[in-house]
């Protein structure tokens, strides 16, 4: 499936909090590699008209507005491949520029990358491992420079809840 999309995202971690609304081309596709083995990708292009990006690095709890607004452009990659309904791996990665309008003038690059791993325990449960990559790049007007990469780890326990027949 192809067509042009509107996207919402909101990301808010240790490292940045980023909100965006974009709009763009995208392409959705599911290969069918064996009887219950299946590719699963998404490819995402978006212009943003209207972005907001942290002006501060690091764990942020602030009470009053501590981002700037702005504009640009993201780019999403997703693909999961699962293997005859046991396991799944996945890697997602996303990518944004926010170019300010309003405040401390600059650029800001956020790249996230996830990749994750999940078995099949019992019937329709699984347990899984997932590691967010964050990579923050701030470019300001002045010629100052901020560059900060932050991991996590989750572990997690997933409860399909669907038909089985």
């Amino acid at each position: 499936m192809s067509g042009i999309f509107q996207y919402y995202d909101y990301w808010d971690s240790k490292s940045f909090e980023l909100g965006t609304i974009g709009f763009g081309p995208g392409i959705i596709s599911r290969i069918k590699v064996r009887k219950e083995s299946n590719l699963y990708t998404t490819f995402h292009l978006a212009a943003i008209p209207l972005g907001g990006s942290s002006t501060r690095i690091g764990s942020d709890t602030a009470q009053y507005r501590d981002y700037n607004y702005g504009g640009g452009a993201e780019a999403k990659f997703e693909s999961a491949f699962n293997f005859n309904k046991i396991a799944t791996i996945k890697l997602d990665a996303y990518y944004f520029w926010i170019h300010t309008y309003i405040s401390t003038k600059g650029d800001n690059f956020v790249g996230i990358l996830k990749p994750r791993f999940s078995i099949k325990v019992i019937k329709n449960v699984s347990v899984g491992l997932e590691e967010y990559i964050y990579i923050n790049d701030r470019f300001g007007a002045n010629a100052s420079y901020i560059h900060k990469t932050q991991t996590e780890q989750k572990i997690f326990l997933l409860l399909f809840l669907e038909n089985h027949k």
